[in-house]
């Protein structure tokens, strides 16, 4: 079965998700949520823009690699450099 995602964002992370772990999509998506990845990805965004964690770790927590996270950020319009 195919699963349809409206979210572009989202649906960008599932698929880089499930190419990091080497799963099918349907296999992230049992495992989050549109609202669940957002949480994380904006409390280890808030932690890196303070510099309490490094570009790296967002990745390897968010599960996907760094230039998948750029990308991310890229779309979403927040800055993939810490500080203001």
């Amino acid at each position: 079965m195919t699963t349809v995602i409206q979210d572009s964002v989202f649906q960008m992370y599932v698929e880089a998700k499930a190419h990091e772990q080497g799963v099918k999509v349907d296999q992230v998506l049992e495992e989050t949520t549109p609202e669940a990845f957002y949480e994380q990805l904006m409390a280890l965004y808030r932690d890196y823009q303070d510099a309490k964690c490094s570009f790296g770790y967002m990745a390897e927590h968010l599960g996907i690699n760094y230039f998948s996270l750029d990308y991310i950020l890229t779309k979403l319009g927040l800055r993939a450099t810490q500080g203001s």
